[in-house]
């Protein structure tokens, strides 16, 4: 407790396994040194600490007698990190502890990282999940691999699992250009980008759409996927239709009306 506290740490003694366990799920606990007296208790203790963790955030230190009877690969197989044996010289805990230190500070770095890795990768599913346009990827043989909620449900599907058992090299979503042509542009610019084309849906109704594609390759240039997004621009293509429609007719109204008037 010397040692520690002369290095700068806050120091917690507990003399019972709740009042440890306690300390675990309400501190940001770092380190626990178990007095390890009888082997087959501390063992016990060792494996309900090790239920209060939050991931592989502390490391379990076991202090033990010289007389201890259990062996080195005994003890850490009962699930301490590692071990000491006291009494010993304070400059020796200290060596220790120093290293312990340095082995606390990157597992909380990488506890840390893993935290913010996994709050991304909720995140990204949120947008994934909730995304007002379609998200996919499909292999260069066809196959489906993932879409989101939207992506289905703009052609005709209840679920993913429905949409996945599509060939898409058999019987793909477009009409008005093989697929074939899709895969060309990919491996000529590695790209697409706002490619503008009519879908069929699976009642067979037209969905105008507009596609961004890139390709996802290996390490040894090989394609293994393509990932993209598709917007539903239904509405906007009947809308445009319809003025160039209404357009037309004004013209044509003007034309004969002039025409008119000419004639008078």
């Amino acid at each position: 407790e010397k040692v520690l506290t002369e290095r700068g740490h806050e120091v917690i003694c507990c003399d019972a396994l709740d009042d440890v366990v306690g300390k675990l799920d309400t501190e940001p606990v770092q380190l626990v040194i178990l007095g390890w007296t009888d082997p087959e208790l501390s063992a016990r203790t060792v494996s309900d600490i090790r239920g209060h963790f939050q991931g592989e955030s502390a490391f379990i230190l076991a202090a033990c007698p010289a007389d201890n009877p259990l062996s080195p690969v005994q003890m850490l197989g009962a699930g301490v990190n590692d071990f000491v044996v006291i009494p010993q010289p304070a400059e020796r805990l200290e060596a220790r502890l120093a290293f312990l230190e340095q082995w606390a500070h990157n597992l909380m770095e990488r506890f840390w990282a893993e935290e913010a890795l996994r709050e991304s990768e909720e995140e990204f599913r949120d947008l994934f999940e909730s995304s007002p346009i379609g998200i996919y990827q499909s292999t260069p043989d066809g196959r489906i691999l993932m879409a989101n909620p939207h992506m289905a449900q703009m052609l005709g599907y209840r679920s993913f699992e429905e949409m996945a058992t599509i060939d898409l090299e058999e019987a793909g979503f477009w009409p008005s250009y093989p697929r074939r042509r899709f895969k060309e542009q990919l491996e000529r610019t590695g790209e697409i980008r706002g490619f503008e084309a009519a879908w069929t849906r699976r009642d067979g109704k037209i969905l105008f759409v507009r596609e961004n594609a890139r390709e996802v390759r290996d390490a040894n240039g090989n394609v293994i996927y393509y990932t993209g997004t598709v917007e539903d621009i239904t509405d906007q293509r009947r809308a445009e239709e319809a003025l160039k429609l209404s357009e037309q007719r004004y013209a044509l109204a003007m034309h004969g009306a002039k025409d008119g008037l000419w004639e008078g």
